[in-house]
């Protein structure tokens, strides 16, 4: 741009110099739009500069659009709120409908596993969701479509112990899997399993291979390829399935 403005008062002031003895008035009024194009362009170089990007607001900010799906009471909101440093409530509280959300991971997760590079930051966007029937097939398809990660959680406990749970968390894997294979716009969309209520299992790490090995034999088999089990009231399994999820 200031090339331009440049050229365009050269070649008014060689305007000037050619009519400079015939018709001096004519010459003074070719110089006068020469100065408001100089000073329109130098002012919008001003604007560009001084205007704050939202990429300049962290340094290294990452973005992940991040879906988090699963039933009523799985502990989808008590993961958003560990992403965003909350302290988690030990009372259960349906979500009412949708809630936006977007955020940069709080300090306190951070640093928590990634000292080294602080200034480093992962800015998360997504919505905490209801998890009723009702919102699954609307709702849920549009929250995979605008995501480029999904967590699906479920109470591992009730999934091993009730007949019941465990059909409707499958019908559930069945329809995440299938949404996401039917996504036709080559974005790259990782899905984790993540069971929670680990405190609950009598013995963790059987009791969650049993669980995955039903899985394995689902036609939604590849779902289970990333998954954890957690207590997630346990702040300290948190932060270790924060750093394997998002290998900080």
């Amino acid at each position: 741009m200031l090339t331009t403005i440049l050229t365009s008062v050269e070649l008014s002031s060689k305007v000037l110099e050619l009519n400079n003895y015939s018709e001096p008035q004519q010459a003074a009024w070719w110089f006068i739009p020469a100065i408001i194009v100089a000073v329109i362009g130098l002012f919008s170089i001003i604007i560009i500069i001084s205007g704050d990007s939202a990429s300049d607001t962290f340094t290294n900010e990452e973005s992940v659009d991040l879906a988090i799906l699963g039933p009523n009471e799985a502990g989808k909101t008590t993961l958003w709120n560990f992403l965003k440093g909350s302290t988690a409530s030990k009372v259960y509280q349906e979500t009412d409908g949708k809630v936006v959300l977007s955020f940069v991971a709080s300090s306190k997760t951070w640093n928590a596993v990634k000292l080294d590079e602080p200034e480093e930051k992962l800015r998360f966007t997504g919505y905490d969701i209801n998890g009723n029937g009702d919102f699954i097939r609307t709702d849920w398809e549009k929250l995979i479509e605008n995501s480029n990660m999904i967590i699906f959680v479920f109470n591992s406990y009730k999934y091993l112990n009730n007949v019941g749970y465990q059909r409707d968390i499958n019908q559930r894997m069945q329809f995440v899997y299938s949404t996401v294979s039917k996504q036709k716009d080559g974005k790259k969309r990782g899905i984790w399993l993540l069971g929670s209520y680990a405190d609950k299992l009598g013995n963790k790490k059987k009791d969650w291979e049993s669980i995955i090995g039903i899985i394995k034999t689902k036609p939604y088999c590849d779902i289970s390829h990333n998954n954890a089990c957690v207590n997630l009231t346990n702040e300290d399994e948190l932060k270790e399935y924060y750093k394997k999820m998002f290998k900080r």
